[in-house]
């Protein structure tokens, strides 16, 4: 079973630079939509708090973060369009089609948090029910 690491300030410091030296390092072509949204907001770029979500994603492999960032603002950006990649998406930006997703049950945040005290959602793809095919979206970005 997986420990959970110990997140001490440092360590957390030191995970966030690593990071940004892997974005840094990552291939312009692949990290366009990144870019593009700290070019739109400028504060994103300084964004720990984002850093640390994808960094505890992959368990502070920055490698491995720093890919799945660059994949995130790339669905981000197909899904929603220019205007909301450097926003936080709230359920105010889903139309009618993917509010009734949500409905549908196919979607369920547990009452209860892991062990670290992060809340967990679940998410049964084969019971999503989408009333037009191209709001279905790949799940490769999963």
């Amino acid at each position: 079973m997986n420990e959970i690491m110990e997140e001490t300030p440092e360590f957390i410091a030191d995970r966030i630079q690593a990071l940004k030296a892997e974005l840094a390092r990552y291939p312009v072509s692949k990290r366009r939509s990144f870019d593009r949204a700290c070019f739109l907001k400028p504060s994103l770029e300084m964004d720990n708090k984002l850093y640390l979500l994808f960094l505890r994603a992959d368990r502070f492999d920055e490698i491995a973060a720093a890919r799945k960032l660059c994949l995130h603002f790339d669905h981000k950006l197909a899904l929603f369009g220019e205007a909301k990649l450097p926003k936080t998406i709230t359920l105010d930006d889903l139309d009618e089609d993917d509010m009734a997703v949500f409905q549908s049950g196919s979607y369920v945040v547990l009452p209860k948090k892991d062990r670290a005290g992060r809340g967990v959602g679940l998410i049964n793809v084969p019971a999503m029910k989408y009333r037009h095919w191209k709001n279905q979206a790949s799940p490769s970005f999963c």
